[in-house]
């Protein structure tokens, strides 16, 4: 029977080639984008990017260690990899955040610099020394405390977007709120609540929200990219 450790690093390999045709696919039609969705399309684009650099080099390390033979006797994961895929989780909110913000005409408004501020605080939380690098699991707590702005942020956002697309008859927008609210609900258990879950259900939270992140990385391509000029 395969080991559910080297399915998971398949996955993972099988999503990071999707997000890089994602980004391929978009910066090879950028030129056919409308002038008035340039700059959210943009936008996009870059946030997918950053996010693919982060999980890149988080699965990378998994990858090196499975190489290695060291799978098998630990995570293989440095926690400098975990943190590069924490900066990239805060940085794609922010992304949406922003682009939230500039679909439905918020940059000046109150709750747009609160969610910004969630994860400028969330960016400060992952790097500071409590994290502690030299080890692969930091403490428990400060794993959920660290999370938590992501969680905040994330919904917040979410139901931005299903209220103003709603206002707006955007259905892109209620769409793209729709999926972050569960695919943030499968990510978020296993680090606000560690050890609380079973292994098992852990593992197939994780698929099913990659699975989203995935329809939610296409949706912009679809919605910006792919439509005729």
């Amino acid at each position: 029977m395969a080991n559910p450790k080297y399915m998971e690093l398949g996955f993972n390999v099988i999503y990071l080639t999707f997000i890089f045709c994602i980004i391929l696919v978009m910066t090879l039609r950028m030129k056919r984008v409308k002038p008035e969705h340039m700059a959210i399309a943009q936008r996009f684009r870059l946030a997918f990017l950053l996010f693919f650099v982060g999980d890149l080099a988080h699965v990378g390390a998994r990858l090196v260690a499975a190489a290695s033979g060291k799978l098998e006797s630990g995570p293989g994961v440095s926690a400098a990899s975990t943190i590069l895929e924490l900066l990239a989780m805060y940085i794609l909110l922010l992304f949406f955040t922003n682009i939230w913000a500039v679909r439905f005409q918020k940059t000046g408004e109150p709750l747009y610099r609160f969610l910004m501020g969630c994860g400028v605080l969330g960016i400060i939380l992952v790097l500071l020394p409590q994290n502690q690098l030299t080890s692969p699991h930091p403490p428990p707590v400060w794993s959920t405390i660290r999370i938590l702005p992501w969680v905040i942020q994330g919904l917040a956002i979410a139901i931005c977007m299903i209220r103003d697309g709603g206002r707006e008859r955007d259905g892109f927008y209620r769409k793209l709120g729709g999926l972050l609210i569960p695919a943030i609900a499968c990510y978020s258990p296993s680090v606000l609540f560690p050890g609380a879950i079973p292994p098992p259900v852990i593992a197939l939270m994780m698929v099913i929200g990659t699975t989203l992140f995935m329809v939610i990385e296409y949706a912009p391509l679809k919605e910006y990219f792919l439509k005729k000029v």
